[in-house]
């Protein structure tokens, strides 16, 4: 096990630990099925606003689903298809950044922007990554599983396009009452 705090002007900021170890045979279970979603190419591309995601400007999106950020539905799950603007290959570097790219899984039922920072994010990767090289687009699904007592536990899964589950995370963020509205929702 490895564990870095990263330090700015003398304070700690991101703490983070990596586990490493070899792969072997042993028992499995089958990838749980992709999330059923339409082709890439059938999902028109959607631009997330700067003041919203300003990392979105380097990824490109393809909704999968009916939910969008900030749309008012009623799941708390956001799914799309991802890959970098610049089709970087993808690789456990680029899986991390993409297990967070999408906005909370509570963007989907919310119609007003707050704040959601993660405070925890772990991903769990697959032997997928070891079996095949991964195309540069990934199905990945956000879901926030609990949210409460200004805390919100979420969950994605990234597919490749040939539906491999690649990896798993999990994430806690805080929830801020503040909105970068001038008025929120309830």
């Amino acid at each position: 096990m490895c564990t870095l705090t990263a330090r700015q002007g003398g304070a700690p900021v991101p703490a983070g630990s990596a586990v490493f170890g070899w792969g072997g045979a042993g028992p499995a279970l089958a990838d749980p099925p992709a999330a059923p979603a339409p082709a890439p190419e059938a999902c028109p591309p959607l631009t997330l606003p700067s003041d919203l995601a300003a990392f979105a400007a380097h990824l490109e999106i393809r909704p999968a689903s009916g939910a969008r950020p900030l749309g008012g539905g009623p799941l708390a799950e956001l799914l799309a298809w991802l890959r970098f603007t610049d089709r970087r290959p993808l690789d456990a570097g680029t899986l991390v950044v993409l297990a967070d790219a999408l906005p909370p899984g509570l963007f989907a039922v919310w119609t007003v922007p707050r704040p959601v920072p993660t405070a925890e994010l772990t991903v769990h990767f697959t032997d997928a990554l070891d079996a095949a090289p991964v195309e540069d687009r990934v199905l990945v699904r956000i879901r926030t599983e609990y949210a409460g007592g200004g805390w919100a536990v979420e969950d994605s899964a990234l597919w490749s396009t040939t539906g491999r589950l690649l990896a798993l995370a999990r994430q806690a963020r805080v929830l801020r009452n503040g909105s970068r509205a001038a008025h929120g929702d309830g």
